[in-house]
């Protein structure tokens, strides 16, 4: 992995240097710095952890657009336009990402990411969890 790749795939999953440092690499923000610049090189965990949050953003999205194109083949059913917008929870902070996802705490941004994407293929609209 190049130095621009990790950082295209940092902003991807929507995480800043802070918070990749944390919760991909767990190191300091200057070493995150460093692999980004190739300053020095990126570690094969980072490179593996990367990747696999990279591999849960894309089924998550699948899922999500299979569960869209299911809700509008539905509502078609029914009666109602196809135009209507799917609705999609944006958690708003990583605390309520966490009261619902406790075992992946590190995925909120990911998930941002996924929504972000949702918003823009399918036109959803984002509604902010309570």
């Amino acid at each position: 992995m190049t130095p621009t790749t990790l950082q295209a795939l940092r902003r991807l999953l929507f995480f800043s240097v802070p918070e990749a440092s944390e919760h991909i690499g767990g190191v300091t923000e200057r070493a995150w710095r460093m692999w980004e610049s190739g300053e020095r090189p990126i570690p094969a965990d980072v490179i593996e952890c990367i990747n696999d949050m990279i591999a849960w953003r894309t089924r998550a999205l699948a899922e999500a657009e299979r569960a869209i194109a299911d809700a509008r083949a539905a509502m078609a059913k029914g009666g109602h336009t196809e135009d209507e917008a799917p609705t999609i929870t944006w958690y708003v902070s990583s605390a309520a990402w966490a009261r619902a996802e406790p075992k992946h705490p590190e995925m909120w941004r990911p998930h941002c990411s996924v929504v972000a994407e949702l918003c823009s293929r399918h036109g959803a609209d984002a509604v902010p969890s309570h």
